[in-house]
């Protein structure tokens, strides 16, 4: 007899210099420390943001909710707010829009709203690694902040750096009906 596992679903404002993994041999910071005492179930992050993004990162112990989340195919939108080296130029807006060709394939943006002259708030719905910054790398700009605001319709709301709190219900349903 198999024993019933306990779902559980945390959202975590994940601050910098804080890797996401499980565990790390050269002794850095992890996710999991930020969520110690959170929940008694054996939790993993729900894809990755790299050490210097900051934001929305899911904790779960639930495999087929992190796969619905993750991949492209479920189309949950990832909302970023990216702070660029400089001036930000318009007909860029169309590229990230229409797609550009990276080294491991077609990325192209579902939103770029400019919301300052070196800050725009960007939509996608896939997570390769880095996206965002290689992206805007092949364009010229360097990303010197990096903050993902929101999965679907979870967003940080007032959660502070550092700070977790499970999601609801209504919450991982409207998620997943995204």
């Amino acid at each position: 007899v198999v024993p019933e596992v306990e779902y559980a679903y945390i959202l975590l404002n994940k601050p910098k210099d804080y890797i996401t993994t499980l565990d790390d041999p050269q002794g850095r910071k992890t996710v999991m420390e930020l969520i110690k005492g959170a929940t008694t179930q054996r939790m993993f992050p729900v894809g990755r943001l790299d050490r210097n993004t900051t934001g929305v990162l899911l904790l779960t112990n639930d495999g087929s909710f992190s796969q619905q989340v993750c991949h492209p195919t479920f189309e949950i939108s990832k909302v970023y707010e990216v702070k660029l080296d400089k001036f930000f130029v318009s007909g860029d807006r169309t590229r990230l829009l229409y797609g550009l060709m990276l080294e491991d394939g077609p990325v192209s943006f579902d939103e770029v709203v400019v919301i300052g002259e070196k800050s725009l708030r960007v939509t996608l719905h896939e997570g390769r690694n880095r996206i965002v910054r290689r992206t805007f790398a092949y364009l010229g700009y360097t990303v010197v902040d990096l903050c993902r605001i929101a999965i679907g319709s979870i967003k940080l709301d007032r959660l502070l750096p550092g700070q977790s709190m499970p999601l609801t219900a209504a919450e991982i349903d409207s998620i997943l009906k995204n």
